[in-house]
């Protein structure tokens, strides 16, 4: 399963995980992903982290000054 792991310093060094299962886009090319258990779109927030940007196989985050990728991995071995 594609698996994001973020070590986040604002989080005592704990460990968050952002899971993409999906992005879609809507007819008038507004994008949704489904980022864990949420489906979230540009300008909302999931984790603490704000969705700056929905792309056919990625999703821009970010937090405070630092930018994020959360894409699909391939399921290697498999």
């Amino acid at each position: 399963q594609p698996t994001f792991l973020v070590k986040d310093d604002l989080l005592a060094g704990r460990l968050v995980e952002l899971q993409l299962k999906g992005i879609s886009f809507s007819p008038q090319k507004q994008g949704f992903a489904f980022i864990n258990d949420q489906i979230v779109t540009v300008g909302d927030a999931v984790s603490g982290y704000t969705v700056s940007r929905i792309e056919k196989e990625k999703v821009v985050l970010t937090r405070d000054a630092q930018t994020f990728i959360l894409s699909f991995m391939e399921n290697e071995g498999q």
